[in-house]
């Protein structure tokens, strides 16, 4: 049995949110989560989908929550934040998330172990929607 993460999968079936606009990555995305997830996966194993799943209805909807988790561990140049701080003082061994988009973004990334706490980037994007293997 296997813990697996992958975010930001952006689908959208049922609307005419294109992903394609974003980069060549994000071409037939939904079927290289498919292919990977089969591929990788067995019926022992677990994925976590890390936030992101779907387009939203509107904004209004989601402002709060978005404000709440303004503060990620996504940026290197605010060494630490409130997120990470709260990781630490918590002794969380591993954080995993998602939500940065774009090679600008992956670079600014907390990635590996920083103060005692290990980050993994998973959004879809980044692994180029090839599930991550957290957990052995």
């Amino acid at each position: 049995m296997a813990l697996y993460a992958l975010g930001d999968l952006h689908l959208s079936f049922q609307t005419d949110k294109k992903m394609d606009m974003f980069g060549k990555v994000w071409r037939n995305h939904e079927r290289k989560i498919e292919k990977n997830c089969n591929k990788l996966l067995t019926e022992e194993d677990t994925l976590v989908l890390v936030g992101d799943h779907s387009w939203g209805r509107n904004l209004s909807e989601c402002e709060k929550d978005m404000k709440f988790i303004e503060d990620p561990p996504t940026s290197l140049w605010e060494k630490r934040s409130r997120f990470t701080l709260m990781a630490e003082a918590y002794g969380v061994e591993q954080v995993i998330y998602a939500h940065c988009h774009g090679k600008e973004r992956f670079n600014d990334s907390y990635k590996g172990m920083h103060n005692g706490v290990k980050y993994s980037l998973v959004s879809g994007d980044y692994l180029d929607f090839k599930p991550q293997l957290i957990l052995e």
